[in-house]
């Protein structure tokens, strides 16, 4: 799953937490990548932070960042 975010300080964590709360089907494991579109606000430490909490939980997480905003769509293309 891509969860492209601009300026999601105030609700990313839970986003995040709800998709990996969601059921997967049997055998099926989520891989998660996280697409910072160069937020302005304090966005990215909080995908930072979520990347740290969750690196030894077994959750394949990868975040990655934009240079420059470019639009949420951008981040899925």
């Amino acid at each position: 799953m891509v969860i492209p975010f601009y300026d999601e300080e105030a609700t990313l964590r839970a986003c995040v937490d709800r998709v990996i709360a969601a059921p997967m089907p049997a055998g099926w494991k989520m891989s998660l990548v996280l697409i910072d579109d160069h937020s302005g606000d304090n966005t990215g430490a909080v995908a930072m932070a979520l990347v740290e909490e969750l690196r030894g939980s077994g959750e394949d997480l990868t975040l990655l960042a934009h240079a420059e905003n470019r639009g949420k769509g951008a981040g899925l293309r």
